[in-house]
């Protein structure tokens, strides 16, 4: 494993997600988050509590689409277990299985519930895929990285008017 991860779901603090009934939540990752997690190789779907009580997730689905034919679906049980006492977070994450990432796979809709937890006001989870700590997501989204070569253009476009102005001068 490469300790890359990359959030999938999380259910804050105070939040509604522990209230009943089961809370949904699902993410869709590119091509390229899961070759950053690398193709072909199993990675571990983890929950880290971010305070006290039990982490109760439902059934957890990975539709993998792949180009060389049908989607590829992967499902992990019902998950209950690993209660510990505040201050959070939990560490280290609680592995919950493990999805195959095809080598072919060319993206994932990757979906769950959260459960009800024994007190509904003070529970709180992040499920991350991959290995390393569960928290913000460590791979910048695809949006993130195109932000950041618009900028670096729009500095290269000024950069090189400026020179062109100073050497204009100089001449």
């Amino acid at each position: 494993m490469n300790g890359y991860q990359i959030l999938v779901g999380q259910c804050a603090e105070f939040t509604a997600c522990w209230d009943g009934p089961d809370v949904p939540w699902s993410d869709v990752l590119s091509l390229a988050q899961l070759s950053s997690l690398g193709l072909g190789t199993d990675q571990p779907l983890v929950a880290s509590q971010t305070s006290e009580f039990t982490v109760r997730l439902g059934v957890t689905t990975a539709d993998f689409t792949v180009s060389g034919g049908p989607d590829v679906i992967e499902t992990l049980p019902e998950y209950s277990g690993n209660s510990h006492s505040d201050p959070g977070p939990y560490d280290p994450p609680t592995v919950l299985g493990d999805f195959a990432i095809p080598a072919d796979a060319t993206g994932l809709t990757i979906s769950g519930v959260f459960g009800n937890s024994v007190d509904s006001s003070t529970a709180g989870v992040n499920v991350c895929l991959g290995a390393g700590s569960c928290g913000a997501s460590a791979i910048p989204e695809a949006s993130t990285w195109s932000m950041m070569l618009i900028a670096f253009a729009i500095l290269g476009v000024s950069g090189r008017r400026v020179w062109r102005k100073s050497a204009a001068l100089a001449a």
